[in-house]
Order: C-alpha cells, then structure tokens, then sequence
C-alpha cells in the first residue's frame, strides 16, 4: 500500500466506482496512547514516516469516497491519536460520520480490545 502508483490504482477503482465498499486499517503504531519515551533511532523515523504516511492516504481515500458518496470504514483502536488528526477529521466530515464503539477480544484472550470505527455506513451503528 506504500507505493504511489497502488494507491494511485485504488483511487481510480473508487473513482470509477469499481469499489463499492471501502474498509480501511490504518497502522496504529505512532497513534498509540501508549507510545512515550520512544528513543530516537533510525527505525523509529521511517515508522513515523510509513504511520504519518498511511494516515494521509487514508484521508485520501476517506476524501474521495465522501466526494462519490461511497461508503467506508475506519478502524482503530478506540483511543487511537490518528481520530484526532486534523486532516482526518476534516476528511471525515465532509460527508456522513458516525463513530461505532465496541470491545473486541483479542485471539480468545479474556482481555478487551476497545476498538472503533468511524464510517459513512449509517447501518454500522446498529
């Protein structure tokens, strides 16, 4: 998903109404709540990088789907940074928004995963 010219691909699939349904799982790891006292290092710049840049395609697509009403969603976790990213947020609101909450449990483990997701699929609340 890293290469231009796919995302390039993807977007003319939308655009020409090939996809009807968009789900989006945008990598979390810089939006974490828990991500502090991360060192400064080469491999944590090119995460930031590939992170800020999956962000961006995401607003992207979520952009162009609002544009031609074709629904999506986006899922995070719950208290994911990357559902206060202002290009985000205007990205989602430039059309229908609604915001699903729900706890998953991860591989059977007795622990929740509060997940959310926000979508242009009004049916996704039910």
């Amino acid at each position: 998903m890293r290469r231009r010219e796919t995302q390039q691909l993807i977007l003319q699939w939308i655009q020409r109404g090939i996809i009807g349904f968009i789900h989006l799982g945008t990598p979390c790891t810089i939006w974490s709540q828990a991500r502090h006292g991360v060192k400064e290092s080469r491999a944590k710049r090119i995460k930031e990088e590939v992170g800020l840049e999956m962000a961006l395609f995401t607003c992207e697509v979520i952009r162009c789907c609002q544009k031609l009403g074709i629904p999506f969603s986006l899922e995070n976790p719950r208290y994911s940074k990357l559902f206060h990213f202002e290009l985000l947020l205007r990205a989602l609101h430039c059309g229908p928004c609604f915001y699903v909450d729900l706890d998953m449990c991860q591989y059977g483990e007795p622990y929740r995963k509060s997940t959310r997701f926000a979508t242009s699929f009004g049916g996704l609340q039910s």
